[in-house]
């Protein structure tokens, strides 16, 4: 076949002969029908019917019409990229929504692991503290009994001390009060000598 011109009638080198009637049966099967006339209920696009002169179809027609449909194929392709961007740039918002969700999650167990750290480490601490301060206060509290003991043998020892001074002072007194009792007796009775 040579190479199609628009409006230049095309022949093929070696043409086979059709009878008319094979002809004309085909180019009924080849025809289409309108889209009012489509009985097909999924509504499947339908060639035009195109205007038919002495040569076949109108080239005319049929160009345009080609044209019309590379036009939509050419649209069709842009949709078709704009779709698969759309749908790439979701894919890449999934990853990242994933690898931020693994990293956030990566996050949260070294913060719970040092939680639990801090934890650990602080109830040690506050073990030993509250072990120190058990100690100290029993310590505290053996160094007051034994304070309290010497205080209390001390306050014995001034109590006894005092008595025994009490005791000497009403002694003392004694003695005194009966010396000055043989001092205020008259001399007359005095023994002789």
């Amino acid at each position: 076949m040579e190479s199609f011109e628009p409006g230049r009638p095309t022949v093929d080198r070696h043409p086979k002969r059709r009878s008319p009637g094979t002809q004309f049966s085909m180019l009924g099967h080849r025809r289409a029908r309108p889209a009012e006339d489509d009985p097909r209920p999924n509504g499947n696009r339908v060639l035009p019917r195109f205007p038919i002169n002495r040569q076949g179809y109108d080239c005319d027609s049929v160009d345009a019409h080609v044209a019309d449909l590379e036009a939509e194929l050419a649209d069709l392709k842009r949709q078709l990229a704009g779709a698969r961007a759309q749908a790439s740039a979701r894919d890449e918002v999934a990853v990242e929504i994933d690898r931020i969700g693994e990293q956030t999650s990566s996050i949260l167990v070294a913060a719970h692991d040092e939680a639990q750290h801090t934890m650990r480490l602080a109830q040690t601490h506050a073990n030993t503290v509250i072990a120190d301060a058990a100690s100290y206060a029993a310590a505290l509290s053996e160094e007051a009994k034994l304070q309290v003991q010497a205080l209390e043998a001390e306050m014995m020892s001034l109590s006894q001390a005092r008595q025994r001074l009490i005791d000497d002072v009403r002694r003392t007194a004694a003695a005194l009060s009966a010396l000055a009792d043989d001092g205020s007796r008259p001399l007359l009775d005095a023994p002789s000598q």
